[in-house]
């Protein structure tokens, strides 16, 4: 015993236990550290800023309610693809929805079927005999001014899902018969995204045909002749029976005559003006231009997803106005004026004036160019025994004709941002899913660039813990056996 006493007390020995038992805590430190990161799937995490490959809530209920089985092919992905970190999700939500990684050359059944090539990544969604093909293109879209990647695969995935799962599609009505803009030309660009989000569209001519029953939604995109008396009468019962418009007026035709025009648009209290909205305000403006407006995006279901920070652009927009209150009240009317310019823009009808600044004959202050006009049909003692099932009839309503027009949604130029552009068309798109009462769908639509990665707290955490912790634990150590030994001097 008396040996065992005095060899621990030499000191060679003494520091050699106190080296190995400082070593020993590090390694079963090291060695809990990643047990503990071996239980958390680092590489399913999203570390994008806008939670990309992260299933938004609307998605998940929109899946939940699925009864059909679908099955998503993963053709040339592999399991640590970020991808597949959004289609697990998928299939956490429902179970009806299987997600499976395939390679081409390993399924060459499936490769045969779709044509697909070897390398080539696709998506495959199916149920039962439908089935609907992504290509990695369909999953990204450019910012034409700067050509950065802008990842829109749940808005796809999701669409997908829907479509091979639908009973029925919603169909879009274009009203024709008045000159207005056509799907075929004006508006080929907006007619694929609507399709997109699983609409069908079709045009509608009222002197040859009735308004389909299961019409919810008709486009009115700027008519220049007036209406028949036929076509008024079908709209009105339209109005009646539940039936939504969505109206695009030109503001350089407001001055012609269209009697049946203005019945139609009194159902609401609306009424579009002759002249053109100069803006005043330069940060409501782009291009120094007073006409290319920026307009202030009050909040509502059409513009959640962009009132914050977004923009929309109105090239060349007219004067619309609401009747007065009592007037309201007697239609049984609410407005949401959502889209307004700056209380120094001007409205103007004379245009022997060239200045772009204020004349004696403008009207300043803030001006309408987008209003909601909601039109309740149940009457009080309806709506008061079922308020969740009041009937209406809505007018979303713009003053401007062109801003979802290929012209615009397609113009790639250094002074327009990637948020106008894009913005533009999600206004409509917006407005289309709100009158079919689809605000999921309003949702979902991410168009964000996939380079922006900004980490969750905890992920900081656990980076920060793999990256420093165990350096530090070691420097630390070593400060601890150089004290020792300092004082053992």
């Amino acid at each position: 015993m008396k040996k065992i006493i005095e060899i621990i007390k030499k000191k060679w020995l003494r520091d050699t236990v106190l080296t190995t038992l400082l070593v020993a805590i590090i390694v079963l430190a090291f060695i809990a550290l990643n047990l503990w990161v071996s239980t958390i799937e680092i590489s399913n995490w999203d570390f994008t800023k806008e939670q990309i490959y992260t299933l938004s809530n609307e998605s998940k209920d929109l899946m939940k309610g699925l009864e059909k089985e679908v099955h998503i092919y993963f053709v040339n992905y592999t399991d640590s693809d970020l991808m597949m970190n959004l289609a697990r999700q998928y299939h956490e939500t429902n179970e009806k929805i299987t997600v499976e990684a395939v390679l081409s050359n390993e399924r060459a059944d499936i490769a045969k079927l779709y044509g697909i090539e070897e390398g080539n990544q696709v998506i495959i969604v199916k149920a039962g005999e439908r089935d609907k093909i992504l290509t990695y293109n369909d999953l990204f879209t450019y910012d034409t001014t700067t050509w950065n990647t802008i990842d829109i695969s749940e808005q796809k995935i999701t669409n997908a899902i829907l479509d091979v799962t639908s009973e029925e599609k919603p169909v879009i009505y274009f009203l024709t018969g008045h000159n207005e803009y056509s799907i075929q030309q004006q508006m080929m660009t907006i007619s694929a995204y609507i399709q997109n989000e699983v609409m069908e569209i079709q045009e509608l001519n009222l002197m040859a045909t009735d308004i389909p029953e299961t019409c919810q939604t008709i486009i009115v995109a700027t008519p220049t002749l007036d209406f028949y008396d036929t076509e008024v009468e079908k709209l009105t019962n339209y109005i009646n029976r539940g039936g939504n418009i969505i109206w695009m007026q030109d503001p350089t035709i407001n001055e012609l005559d269209l009697p049946n025009t203005r019945k139609i648009l009194n159902l609401y209290g609306v009424e579009f003006h002759p002249g053109m909205v100069i803006e005043q305000d330069a940060n409501r403006m782009i291009m120094e231009n007073p006409q290319l407006i920026l307009p202030n995006i009050s909040y509502n279901p059409i513009t959640q997803d962009i009132s914050n920070s977004g923009f929309v652009l109105f090239a060349s927009a007219g004067k619309l106005t609401t009747a007065a209150s009592e007037k309201l009240e007697e239609l049984n009317v609410t407005v949401d004026e959502f889209l307004t310019t700056s209380a120094e823009a001007f409205y103007r009808t004379d245009f022997t004036i060239t200045t772009e600044r204020a004349q004696a004959s403008d009207q300043v202050g803030t001006q309408t160019v987008g209003a909601i006009f909601t039109k309740t049909l149940s009457t009080e003692e309806e709506a008061n025994e079922n308020p969740d099932n009041v009937k209406t009839s809505k007018l979303i309503a713009f003053s401007n004709n062109v801003f979802a027009t290929d012209a615009q949604i397609n113009a790639g130029s250094q002074y327009i941002t990637i948020a106008t552009l894009y913005n533009n068309k999600d206004l409509l798109l917006n407005s289309i899913a709100y009158s079919e009462e689809k605000e999921d769908q309003i949702r979902i639509r991410k168009n964000y660039e996939t380079v922006n990665y900004t980490p969750t707290q905890f992920q900081n955490n656990v980076v920060l813990a793999i990256i420093f912790l165990i350096p530090l634990a070691i420097v630390v150590a070593g400060f601890v056996i150089w004290q020792v030994r300092r004082r053992k001097k």
